[in-house]
């Protein structure tokens, strides 16, 4: 088994062709309504399971409240 990490960082239309390349995704959520004019794609519950959701409340050196998640697709 050949693991390949691939880092996505960019604009949408970035996410939107390399999406499709992604076993697992290492997101971080961060609560808060933001002005966004970038959109990550949805991550579908029939397509990846989320393994890990570890939160933090917001403190001196982060503003916001956040989670890291993780995220793996399913195996067919």
């Amino acid at each position: 088994v050949r693991r390949v990490l691939f880092r996505s960082i960019g604009r949408a239309e970035i996410y939107k062709l390399s999406f499709h390349l992604a076993d697992e995704i290492f997101r971080t959520l961060i609560k808060h309504q933001f002005e966004p004019d970038v959109f990550f794609p949805e991550i579908k519950n029939s397509e990846f399971e989320m393994i890990s959701e570890d939160c933090h409340n917001s403190d001196e050196k982060n503003k916001y409240d956040y989670c890291f998640q993780i995220w793996k697709r399913k195996t067919l």
